[in-house]
């Protein structure tokens, strides 16, 4: 699997923790496996999800904008 599909995979889990898990602990233990993975994945993978990154940091659930904001943070240092 090429690793722009790997990249695209592990962001589509991330995403759908950040959205579905509401319990926090419980969400950074599952999140805690992808994370090295994606921050340290290709600037240019990056900067694909950018826009959906934003979007997320416009939800109405404030937590989804509060883990979005975190993981801009990791993205864009």
């Amino acid at each position: 699997m090429p690793d722009y599909e790997v990249f695209a995979t592990v962001w589509k889990v991330w995403e759908k923790g950040v959205k579905e898990i509401k319990d926090q602990e419980q969400f950074s233990h599952f999140v805690q496996p992808f994370i090295s993975y994606i921050t340290d994945a290709d600037i240019e993978y990056k900067k694909s999800v950018k826009q959906r990154l934003y979007e997320l940091m416009q939800a109405s659930d404030p937590q989804v904008r509060k883990r979005a904001l975190v993981m801009h943070g990791y993205f864009f240092k």
